[in-house]
């Protein structure tokens, strides 16, 4: 499990890169409703550094999904962790 607060350690790390892969595989096959939901639940923390490496490594996405229409929706989001 991710650290809830403070900075993010090298287990950490691999941890999110694991999960972000996933989110990446899962846009490949068209699974958008799976891969928001992990978006999703990685986001909603209150570790800024978590929700801050999530973006970077989002923002690496070259697959044939529509991440940029998944993160923009998200943007609309009530949850401020989501937004972020």
């Amino acid at each position: 499990m991710i650290k809830e607060v403070g900075r993010l350690n090298i287990d950490d790390y691999k941890l999110l890169d694991a999960q972000v892969e996933k989110i990446f595989r899962n846009m490949d096959k068209g699974k958008d409703t799976l891969a928001i939901k992990q978006i999703t639940d990685l986001g909603n923390t209150a570790n800024y550094f978590v929700r801050e490496e999530l973006g970077k490594r989002l923002a690496t996405y070259t697959g044939e999904g529509n991440l940029d229409q998944v993160c923009g929706d998200l943007l609309g989001d009530f949850i401020y962790g989501i937004r972020a």
